[in-house]
């Protein structure tokens, strides 16, 4: 019934279709259901949100919806920085305050546009989304994926007030309230991109994964500039002995999609944590640190501590005890602070990524070689 309420003010569709995207069996229990939760019909639905019903678009022609997506306040729209400082050449757009990426959906490829959280009434925010899809089937799924890209579902009053316990965490939340996790639509693409991340800087690594992506699927939609999906697991496989060069590690991401269709490695949703670590690190090529960013913004764990230059950094500049970024007493001055976050680890650790590049609302946190991690807890 959610879905359908945030499907019907915004869709170019009738009740039908909404019904089927809602994942509704028939218009008549979509009806029942509607007037039972909310009181209202799909009618009076559309019109409580301002707009008359819209005319349906042509058969087999993608459907454009503009959607708003329930967001809990405060919300911090340093997201869409982190964000755009990743976007991956025809494949991601982002800017501080939008973010296009194109997608596999079961139904074929689509693309969504996010813009900044709006506050609304009653407390309340929203998330404007835009997402012209060719199969309304896939809108559950597709939704479900952008409310994890953004933490739509966080609960930044409990995250805040956990990291306010120690002083310097609690300055940083003070400073950017409601911080969210920067997950992603999928958390293969995720494992992929941080082993070609983890070995180079940012920039290096963005032309690195722009390369990869042209191995990828080639596809024209309208509506959007980008033409490029990210490759699969047997895409990988094929492409990389033939245009792996400057992709490192080359033999890492062949092993790893290889793992990925044997069924021996499987970064999805659903295991512990710590079951997918293990599985995660016992893997050869895989460290630690590529672990942790598969459950922090693959999976969206809450509780992630990643020990690294990023972290380092931002503690030393709050004045920190430890000297210097690279110490490992600075590192083991992190870890103690980061015992008063849990079970919010993975919020306290993109702030530290943040302060490390001196709070500015869009920053993001810096990349370096595999040496500078030089320590890693969960």
């Amino acid at each position: 019934a959610q879905t359908a309420r945030t499907l019907l003010p915004g869709a170019d569709r009738p009740p039908a279709g909404a019904a089927l995207a809602a994942g509704v069996g028939s218009i008549r229990q979509f009806n029942d259901t509607l007037r039972q939760i909310f009181d209202l019909t799909p009618r009076q639905l559309r019109q409580s949100a301002g707009r008359a019903p819209a005319p349906t678009s042509a058969a087999g022609e993608p459907v454009t919806l503009t959607l708003t997506l329930p967001a809990r306040l405060p919300y911090d729209d340093g997201i869409f920085r982190f964000l755009a400082d990743r976007a991956v050449d025809g494949m991601e757009l982002g800017s501080g305050s939008s973010y296009e990426r194109i997608l596999p959906l079961p139904g074929g490829p689509a693309w969504f546009r996010a813009l900044a959280v709006e506050p609304r009434g009653n407390g309340g925010a929203a998330l404007p989304v835009t997402v012209p899809v060719a199969d309304l089937g896939d809108l559950p799924l597709l939704l479900g994926r952008i409310r994890r890209l953004f933490d739509l579902d966080a609960d930044p009053v409990a995250v805040d007030a956990a990291l306010a316990e120690d002083e310097r965490l609690g300055a940083l939340s003070a400073a950017v309230p409601g911080i969210r996790l920067p997950g992603t639509p999928d958390p293969y693409d995720l494992l992929v991109r941080a082993l070609v991340e983890e070995r180079r800087p940012r920039g290096a690594a963005r032309a690195a994964l722009s390369r990869l992506v042209r191995t990828g699927p080639s596809v024209d939609l309208p509506g959007t500039p980008l033409r490029r999906m990210f490759p699969t697991a047997e895409q990988l496989v094929e492409a990389l002995p033939h245009h792996g060069a400057g992709i490192e590690p080359a033999g890492v991401l062949r092993a790893v999609a290889h793992g990925l269709l044997s069924g021996a490695l499987g970064p999805g949703r659903g295991a512990g944590a710590a079951a997918v670590r293990a599985q995660l690190v016992a893997h050869p090529g895989i460290s630690p640190w590529v672990a942790h960013q598969v459950l922090l913004r693959g999976l969206g764990d809450p509780d992630v501590h990643v020990t690294d230059a990023g972290t380092r950094a931002g503690w030393v500049r709050l004045g920190g005890r430890g000297g210097s970024a690279g110490d490992t007493a600075s590192s083991d001055a992190v870890h103690l602070a980061m015992t008063a976050a849990r079970p919010w680890r993975s919020y306290a650790t993109v702030h530290l990524w943040r302060a490390a590049e001196g709070l500015s609302p869009g920053a993001a946190p810096p990349t370096g070689t595999a040496a500078e991690r030089i320590r890693h807890t969960t």
